[in-house]
């Protein structure tokens, strides 16, 4: 089943140009994933030097049928993200900002890999109240099972 809705833009926007998280009027799938995961202590590792980040086990979809999701960035470019409760080491290279964010009220923290530096994906902060508090969305192009 493909679901349809309104994008939000997200990260990369180098230009400067668009203000305070104006969202983009184009519409994008939620992608399908396999079926639940039969050995859900699997590791999540940084594609290029192979740090387990993550586990299966921490993996859900956050206001989606499906954990994989695809949203444009500013620039047009198609971002696929796995969404997961917690990570380890992963460093924050930025500061939160609810610009551009895919996530209505949450706010994005750029995350890279706390060993080689790569890019792994954002820490989704809420702000105010909600449920879950934090959660990652990680660049399936940045990560290996």
């Amino acid at each position: 089943m493909i679901v349809t809705i309104p994008a939000p833009v997200g990260l990369d926007d180098k230009s400067g140009s668009r203000e305070g998280g104006a969202r983009d009027p184009s519409v994008v799938a939620r992608e399908d994933v396999a079926p639940a995961d039969p050995n859900p202590d699997r590791a999540i590792r940084c594609r290029r030097c192979d740090q387990a980040v993550g586990s299966h086990a921490q993996v859900f979809a956050f206001r989606a049928a499906r954990a994989v999701q695809v949203f444009p960035n500013p620039s047009g470019q198609m971002m696929k993200i796995l969404t997961i409760r917690a990570t380890h080491h992963l460093t924050a290279v930025s500061v939160p900002t609810t610009a551009f964010t895919w996530f209505d009220g949450y706010a994005w923290t750029v995350m890279v890999c706390a060993r080689c530096g790569l890019h792994l994906g954002w820490q989704y902060d809420v702000v105010g109240t909600g449920t879950p508090g934090r959660f990652y969305g990680l660049r399936v192009d940045s990560i290996s099972e």
